[in-house]
């Protein structure tokens, strides 16, 4: 297992290509998955990275923007869907 923190490099000396699934996104926003979905179909969530057999990509970079944008918006209080969880 790999210490939290710890990035690891490449053999070319670049850090590896982080991908997030659905799931995966739904934990970095505190969402449940199927809210992603929805949001995804309402094109409310950028368009993934790639689209695989077993569901939608988004890079790493693109989620960290996604965070960040949606934290931005909580401190200025405006928008979003005032914390309800999608069921």
């Amino acid at each position: 297992m790999i210490p939290a923190g710890v990035v690891l490099l490449t053999e070319t000396g670049r850090e590896p290509l982080r991908l997030l699934g659905s799931a995966e996104l739904a934990e970095q926003l505190g969402w449940i998955r199927q809210r992603v979905t929805v949001y995804l179909k309402r094109g409310k969530l950028p368009e993934p990275a790639a689209r695989l057999r077993c569901g939608p990509v988004w890079t790493g970079e693109q989620v960290d923007e996604l965070v960040q944008q949606r934290e931005r918006t909580a401190a200025g209080g405006g928008g979003g869907s005032g914390g309800r969880q999608a069921r």
